[in-house]
């Protein structure tokens, strides 16, 4: 008589072998989504940092438009002079959306505010919108706004 022998049969080893595959790429899957998650993120955070840091220039008088342009309009405006004392925004572009201003301080909406340029004489408030947008395959796209408002204007 022939005594069993311990082992694994062959069709055990490749069903072992079949759910280890599986699992390995679900496993391998999940890490790739979490690293472009984890990017998309990183950039999106990068963007709102640029954003606020943007916005600070504004409020604490860095970007300020004292006189503006007739011939522009008001986002035109705020946009050159963002670009033209801004950090350098790498792997970034900023666009100023909107920009409006107003004296009559009845008006609540800033989507009533005019968003063409004064002559000499400056509003009492500003509302300034602008989009900070990564470059490259999947850009993210932040968009912040400020109310400047200005003491003894008009």
């Amino acid at each position: 008589m022939r005594a069993p022998e311990a082992g694994f049969s062959i069709v055990e080893i490749c069903i072992t072998v079949a759910i280890m595959g599986l699992a390995f790429t679900a496993l391998l899957g999940s890490m790739a989504t979490a690293t472009s998650t984890s990017d998309l993120m990183a950039r999106r955070a990068q963007a709102d940092a640029y954003g606020r840091q943007l916005t600070e220039r504004l409020r604490g008088g860095d970007v300020e438009l004292l006189e503006c342009d007739p011939g522009a309009t008001l986002p035109e405006a705020y946009e050159a002079e963002l670009r033209a004392g801004a950090p350098a925004l790498d792997g970034f572009e900023l666009k100023v959306v909107d920009a409006r201003a107003t004296s009559d301080l009845t008006e609540a909406d800033p989507l009533d505010w005019s968003d063409d340029c004064w002559g000499a004489t400056r509003p009492l408030l500003e509302w300034v919108q602008i989009t900070v947008t990564s470059t490259g395959a999947r850009p993210v796209s932040v968009t912040v706004a400020v109310l400047l408002r200005h003491e003894g204007s008009a």
